[in-house]
């Protein structure tokens, strides 16, 4: 089963907003966004499609998304006494307005919810994305991860009632990120895609997308790194980030176990995904040979080379704009290798992994991470 918001895609796609809301019967949005897409000029943008710059704004959304944030913005809304919300940002702004979505219209606070979707019973209140990275997957995703406080790991929600209503892909939004944010929300894409085609879960449909993404995003991301403005390779990633949200409706897997216990670090999330990829990948080529083999012909490599390529491009990618190769290099190196490999191993997205590393193998895994 493939369940997906409304998706409006293409430069210039913001102008539909208006007209999506309406359709939803929403008069009073909250925009939910953050600082660095407010002062970029990302979120002027969009209210100027809006049509209206007179709106409830809440932008203190953090790096990670916390329970306070959450908060703090389903106040904004009860305040402003609004009827829908619209979220302006990459997957940090989505998450935060996903379950502010669901404060608005059931009430309580995100301890509430976080990690108990059985208790999400009423329909959230209409929210609309417009991401503005090409990484997360978060608009088309009815998940969420929300951190009780900066420095602790995050708390992974899912419920069919966090999917946005509508999601409006416009990459102008993505015309003014960094390299390095263009460089690791790739990678997080590049990874959803990955693993979401490596899980077991049947699905061809997804299947189909995943690969296209895989494709997709490894024919783009070095452009779009070293061009910002190359338009072409901007709209490619913005799909290829699609098709990663889309993918990973089937499950995850290790890496992204091994990415949300080391989320307590400063590092971006899609640099902690990427680089907990290849050491997931060389346990995938022992075990599901056939699968990876689809995968290392999607990045366009000879079969068994999938996690020797990708560590190729983590190598490029840190000659161009200082992606870490280690979690040492990023200065992370207080964990207890022997702990982050017994929480990777309970962690729920095991599940859907086509295969289930040991302890031991995890706590290998965490050894070459940290590096």
């Amino acid at each position: 089963m493939l369940h997906l918001p409304l998706v409006h895609f293409g430069f210039g796609s913001a102008a539909v907003l208006r007209h999506v809301l309406a359709d939803v019967g929403v008069r009073q949005p909250l925009f939910i966004t953050d600082a660095g897409v407010r002062g970029s000029g990302g979120l002027d943008y969009v209210l100027k499609a809006f049509g209206d710059s007179r709106v409830p704004i809440f932008d203190a959304v953090g790096e990670p998304p916390t329970f306070a944030a959450v908060d703090a913005a389903a106040g904004t809304y009860r305040a402003a006494r609004c009827d829908g919300i619209v979220a302006v940002g990459g997957g940090s702004v989505i998450d935060t307005a996903k379950m502010a979505s669901v404060l608005a219209s059931q009430g309580g606070s995100t301890a509430d919810y976080a990690g108990a979707a059985e208790r999400i019973t009423k329909p959230a209140a209409p929210l609309v994305v417009l991401p503005s990275t090409s990484g997360s997957g978060s608009e088309v995703s009815p998940s969420t991860g929300i951190h009780p406080a900066a420095g602790e790991p995050g708390v992974r929600t899912r419920a069919p009632r966090l999917m946005p209503v509508a999601t409006i892909c416009d990459p102008e939004l993505t015309l003014t990120m960094p390299p390095r944010l263009t460089a690791s929300a790739g990678l997080d894409a590049l990874t959803h895609c990955i693993e979401g085609y490596l899980s077991p879960a049947g699905n061809p449909v997804v299947d189909s997308i995943a690969l296209g993404g895989i494709t997709r995003i490894a024919a783009h991301l070095e452009r779009a790194v070293a061009d910002g403005a190359d338009r072409q390779a901007r709209e490619a990633m913005m799909l290829g980030a699609l098709e990663g949200g889309i993918s990973i409706g089937k499950g995850l897997g290790p890496a992204h176990a091994l990415a949300t216990v080391f989320s307590h670090w400063p590092v971006a999330h899609g640099t902690l995904a990427a680089l907990s990829l290849p050491p997931s990948l060389d346990l995938m080529e022992r075990h599901v040979p056939g699968r990876m083999a689809a995968v290392a012909q999607a990045l366009g490599l000879p079969a068994g080379q999938s996690a020797n390529g990708f560590r190729s491009l983590l190598e490029r990618l840190h000659e161009r704009c200082g992606i870490p190769l280690t979690l040492r290099a990023a200065g992370c190196t207080d964990g207890d290798p022997a702990a982050l490999a017994r929480a990777a191993e309970a962690s729920a997205v095991n599940l859907t992994s086509p295969y289930r590393p040991s302890i031991q193998e995890y706590e290998d895994m965490v050894s070459r991470i940290i590096g």
